[in-house]
């Protein structure tokens, strides 16, 4: 459980930085 718990944070974690450097780049390419 814990494991689990540990790798979804990660794994929302690294989702969350890559929507953000999308962003960024689409800000970017206007």
């Amino acid at each position: 459980m814990h494991i689990c718990k540990i790798k979804c944070r990660i794994s929302l974690q690294l989702t969350h930085q890559a929507g953000s450097d999308l962003l960024k780049l689409n800000l970017l390419e206007i």
